[in-house]
């Protein structure tokens, strides 16, 4: 069953660093999306060849400790899915909750999802409000059911001397809003 329109939960992460300034147990970078697949492919279908391309739009909510405003979000998102794992490559530009620009891209390799606990790679550059920062991440996905996974990860990002450490931990939920093809 491949979902084409999907409204996606994606939970913010805890801080767990001593960052002055910054609460360590906020609720940081919540938003609510809505996916529409462009091009079917393996991604998105079991049994589906070749290449997923989608177009993600999506409210940023009000964090806890965090930000206080409401942002919107656009990306186009494409992924290459095959037998050892998968390619992703996102671009995207929002107007953020603090009323700056941001301009975001990435590659992750997410290994073997059918596995019930995958690893997964990333890295990643932000520009906000004009400022670059460089990042990668090393984690894992547990997925719970299709539409639950419990994700975990160590991120570490920067630019000139600048460097922070992050511990990741997230949900991602999925409700299918019908127009799925089988």
């Amino acid at each position: 069953l491949a979902h084409q329109d999907r409204v996606e939960n994606i939970m913010g992460y805890v801080l767990l660093d001593g960052t002055p300034d910054v609460s360590p147990y906020s609720l940081a970078e919540q938003f609510i999306s809505l996916r529409r697949m462009i091009v079917h492919g393996r991604y998105d279908q079991e049994e589906g060849e070749g290449p997923s391309l989608a177009l993600q739009t999506g409210v940023l909510l009000p964090g806890i400790e965090a930000e206080t405003g409401v942002g919107a979000t656009v990306a186009l998102l494409f992924s290459w899915s095959g037998d050892p794992g998968t390619l992703h490559l996102s671009a995207s530009v929002s107007y953020t909750q603090d009323a700056t620009w941001d301009f975001f891209g990435s590659v992750v390799l997410d290994g073997g999802p059918d596995w019930p606990v995958h690893p997964i790679v990333e890295l990643w550059i932000d520009v906000d409000d004009g400022a670059p920062w460089i990042s990668g991440l090393a984690g894992v996905v547990g997925n719970v059911t299709d539409e639950f996974s419990l994700q975990a990860g160590a991120r570490v990002g920067g630019w000139e001397d600048a460097l922070e450490l992050e511990v990741r931990l997230s949900t991602w939920i999925a409700w299918d809003l019908g127009g799925a093809e089988e």
